[in-house]
Formats: C-alpha cells, sequence, structure tokens
C-alpha cells in the first residue's frame, strides 16, 4: 500500500468528503493508488501539484506525516496539519 504520488486535481463528492486523484510523483514513482478519499477535508486537502508519500500507515507531504490510512484507498487528516 506504499504510494508516491502528486496530486492532479480534486473532486467534492456528494458525501462530503474529497476524492484526490493522483498520478506518480515522477516518471521512476509508482503512484500506488489512482485516487484517495479525504475523510475530513474540512481539516486539511493538499492542493494541486502536492506530492505525497508513504505507506500501509501514513501519508507523507514532505518531512510532515499530514494524515493516516484508513483502508486502501481513504485518509483521515491530521488535526495539526491545519
Amino acid at each position: 500500500m506504499s504510494i508516491d504520488a502528486s496530486v492532479v486535481w480534486n473532486e467534492r463528492l456528494e458525501d462530503g468528503t474529497v476524492m484526490m486523484h493522483l498520478e506518480p510523483s515522477s516518471k521512476d514513482a509508482i503512484a500506488g493508488q489512482p485516487a484517495l478519499v479525504v475523510l475530513n477535508p474540512s481539516v486539511y486537502v493538499p492542493p494541486e501539484g502536492t506530492k505525497l508519500w508513504g505507506g500501509c500507515a501514513s501519508i507523507m507531504e514532505g518531512d510532515q506525516k499530514i494524515g493516516v490510512r484508513v483502508g486502501y484507498t481513504r485518509v483521515r487528516m491530521l488535526e495539526s496539519v491545519s
């Protein structure tokens, strides 16, 4: 469940969550998933162009942990990011 991706665009869904559409962060990277759903977008949603990485437990932006994985395709952002 590793991820090495850039946010291409964000889509607000009917249930209030936000789907971040992703692409590999470089030509040698593997995005991991084509999209991640932010469960609590009122806390933080990485803007387009943001590079994300992480594993089965954490989502990172640079050296800062910004979220925790909730299953394979969902993430809950940390309050300390906003």
